[in-house]
């Protein structure tokens, strides 16, 4: 689950610097549906992988929507660690802000303001508790976006009929709203 140095029992635990970002199941479909991978095209919402999932990370957190893993079936998308890598800067400072203002662990503002800008090593149930934490708000993100740019039918007030475009200015002109922020 971790990188290794040394045995077993030098682990390192550093936030985006571990392990690729794996998309599972239904949420890998929710991705194929707004992303089209080195291409944009019709469908394409977003023209790297990597900036869907940063995007759904915010949206999850504003929209206070966390979702579980899905692993019922084989889908799959992985965002590369190389790729997140040379990301870290915005997947860290997302990760600092959800840190921050998250309520949903009953954490002091004080914890949450160590957890967020201590630099030292992270034990390994911390690194996997914040790391849940993040993913679980961008899968909700996922699936918000899905709902919004893809399965949202075209109504009589909407200004344009082509789904793809009613869809957009529809998520343009409602943003999106959230008690913690």
């Amino acid at each position: 689950m971790a990188a290794k140095k040394g045995n077993s029992s030098d682990r390192i635990y550093d936030y985006f610097k571990t392990e690729p970002i794996v998309l599972n199941g239904r949420f890998a479909s929710y991705a194929d549906k707004m992303w089209v991978q080195n291409k944009i095209e019709d469908k394409s919402k977003f023209s790297k992988l990597l900036d869907l999932y940063a995007v759904a990370a915010i949206i999850g957190f504003r929209k206070g929507r966390r979702l579980a893993d899905d692993k019922l079936t084989s889908e799959k998308r992985t965002i590369q660690l190389d790729q997140v890598a040379s990301n870290y800067t915005r997947f860290y400072t997302i990760m600092q802000i959800i840190l921050l203002l998250d309520d949903s662990r009953g954490l002091s503002p004080e914890e949450k303001a160590k957890m967020a800008f201590d630099t030292n090593p992270k034990s390994e149930k911390t690194y996997t508790e914040n790391m849940e934490l993040f993913h679980s708000y961008a899968r909700g993100g996922l699936e918000y976006l899905y709902e919004a740019l893809v399965t949202r039918p075209v109504g009589m007030d909407d200004e344009f009929e082509d789904a793809r475009v009613a869809n957009i200015m529809e998520f343009v002109k409602n943003p999106i709203n959230n008690e913690l922020i």
